[in-house]
Parts: structure tokens; C-alpha cells; sequence
């Protein structure tokens, strides 16, 4: 409990951190609209099971919330930016829907692990897809632009957090390592790692600001 509570109290605090900064350093266009409400749901989602976790309350439902909206949020800000329209739509709205079936009628008691897995497989697939379709098409400017950085930060955090949930049921996730087990160690690495980015695609949005009010 001790080291969920941390985990917690860390996450809310750098979310917190995060969101604030993008209220200040983002031009306002729907890429950054976006970005704020990934980190707003970041920030509800971390204050909320803080609050669970303080007070001895149930927190999957706040963890079942987050996983729609948040991966949710990557796929749709994903596609928008690869420029493919209908496959924005259908693969948003495929994970939304199997999602809440997945909530109603399959893991209606416990963690949706299965929602959680699926957003962030297919996040991952669609990013090979994504990087490959413009590589093909010479775009090759994309890989030096904030929004490269912006769409490879959750990368880290779902192959973590993925290993985790994947192998909950076996005893490598209660391996210890330095006093702390495996699934402590590997959600503050992908959490660190999948905020350090979301940072510097924030200090490149001031410094985009910063250029076209020189100009």
C-alpha cells in the first residue's frame, strides 16, 4: 500500500506539473487542445486514485474511466495528425465501443486490464503504421517535428505498463529488485520516461510561440 500510495502521490504531482505548463507554453490549436485533455484526464485520473487510495476507497472505476478516454485520446490524436480521416474515426470509435463492452459485460468487476492492453496494442500498431505510411511517402521532415516526439511518448509508457497487465497473473510481477517489486519499477520508469517526453514537446511548443511572435 505504501508503495501504490507513493506511485500515486508522485504521478499526481508530475501531472499536475505537466498540465499547468501546457495551460502556459501551448499555442492553442487542436493538437494542443488535445494534448491538454490527455493531461487533464492524466491529472483527474492520478488525483482520483490518490483520493481512493488515501481514504481506503474502490479506485478501479476511476482506472477503468482513464483507460477510454486516455488511450482513447492518443489513437484519435494520432490519426489527426497522419492525416487519415476515416481510419481517425473507425479505430477511435472501434476501441471506445470495445471498450465499454469489455466494461458492461466482461470485466465488469475488476480492472478492464483487456481495455488497457487493446488501446495500447493497437496505439503501437497504428504507430509502426503511421511511421511507415509517411516514410513511404518521403515525409521525411515528420521525424524532426514536435509532433514526432508528441506521438512516440506513450510509446514507453504501453509497452510497460502492457508487460505488466500481460503478465498480471504471473510471479514476475512480485519479483523485487532493490526493496521494490517489479510492477513499482516498471510504472516509474514508463510513467518517468512518457512524461520526460511529454515535457519536451511542451518546451518545443513555447519555443514555436516564441518564433511566430517574432514574426
Amino acid at each position: 500500500m505504501l508503495e501504490m500510495w507513493e506511485n500515486i502521490s508522485f504521478l499526481t504531482i508530475s501531472s499536475a506539473i505537466l498540465f499547468v505548463l501546457s495551460l502556459f507554453l501551448l499555442p492553442r490549436n487542436k493538437t494542443d487542445y488535445l494534448v491538454m485533455a490527455i493531461l487533464g484526464a492524466s491529472l483527474a485520473s492520478d488525483t482520483g486514485a490518490l483520493y481512493c487510495v488515501s481514504f481506503d476507497l474502490n479506485m478501479t472505476p476511476v482506472y477503468n474511466l482513464y483507460f477510454l478516454v486516455h488511450h482513447g485520446l492518443w489513437i484519435y490524436l494520432i490519426l489527426y495528425l497522419s492525416r487519415l480521416p476515416r481510419l481517425k474515426w473507425i479505430a477511435t470509435i472501434g476501441f471506445l465501443l470495445s471498450g465499454l463492452v469489455n466494461l458492461l459485460f466482461f470485466e465488469r468487476f475488476g480492472l478492464n486490464y483487456s481495455t488497457f492492453l487493446m488501446g495500447a496494442f493497437l496505439y503501437l500498431g497504428l504507430y509502426i503504421f503511421v511511421n511507415a505510411y509517411l516514410l513511404n511517402k518521403e515525409q521525411l521532415e515528420w521525424f524532426s517535428t514536435p509532433q514526432f516526439v508528441l506521438v512516440s511518448a506513450p510509446i514507453v509508457f504501453f509497452l510497460g505498463m502492457g508487460f505488466v497487465f500481460g503478465f498480471r497473473e504471473s510471479e514476475l510481477r512480485s519479483t523485487e529488485i532493490g526493496g521494490y517489486n517489479l510492477y513499482f519499477i516498471l510504472a516509474r520508469i514508463s510513467n518517468v520516461f512518457y512524461h520526460l517526453m511529454l515535457l519536451l514537446y511542451l518546451i518545443r511548443g513555447r519555443r514555436k510561440v516564441k518564433l511566430a511572435r517574432k514574426h
